[in-house]
């Protein structure tokens, strides 16, 4: 049992050394009304570029767009909204509300496109008619390394919210490398205490 469990520590320690995100939402309701969103959240492993916040009862019509929880939602500004990633994701999902169709795309390292998604209305404003707040998910299991979120090209025709990101997870032909090289190093161990090295 303590072979095991020694074993998975290590397996552990050793995938450590890739870097990788942890699992993440963000609400937005740290930055002030009309912040122009960059590197606040470089932290988290994801920088921005043509977002801007907007806060209820301030600069957000929070009738038409209403935050999907809290007051501050970003927008786009000035064209498309681009995340870009510090290392790949699987999956990025949020609350988007909007004048024009939106479509959501995944690109990797060379901006070659990977998947894409589009908004489930044309608008969903609440003098639309549709439910404000549209989910929008997208998974690519190969690793995302930036999302280009485009509705009208000139910027100003969507909010989001509650932004959450998926990490990489540990590519199953990985795992038994991992658990080999903690085999092999426990046994290595063991040989050595027993014949007293």
């Amino acid at each position: 049992m303590v072979r095991i469990l020694s074993v998975l520590i290590l397996a552990g320690a050793l995938f450590q050394a890739t870097p990788v995100l942890a699992d993440f939402t963000l609400n937005f309701e740290a930055l002030e009304d009309l912040d122009f969103v960059t590197n606040q959240y470089a932290s988290y492993g994801v920088t921005f570029a043509n977002a801007l916040a907007l806060e209820a009862g301030i600069s957000l019509n929070e009738y038409d767009f209403p935050p999907h929880s809290g007051s501050v939602v970003i927008s786009d500004d000035a064209g498309p909204m681009r995340l870009d990633f510090s290392v790949p994701v699987t999956t990025i999902s949020g609350y988007f509300t909007y004048v024009s169709p939106l479509t959501m795309s995944a690109y990797d390292s060379g901006d070659g496109l990977l998947a894409s998604i589009n908004s489930t209305y044309s608008e969903n404003t609440t003098t639309s008619g549709n439910p404000t707040n549209d989910f929008l998910d997208l998974t690519y299991l190969g690793g995302i390394h930036h999302v280009i979120i485009e509705g009208d090209p000139f910027g100003g025709s969507f909010t989001l919210d509650d932004l959450a990101v998926s990490q990489v997870p540990v590519p199953p032909q990985v795992w038994p490398m991992l658990v080999f090289s903690g085999l092999y190093l426990v046994h290595r161990r063991a040989r050595k205490h027993t014949s007293g090295e």
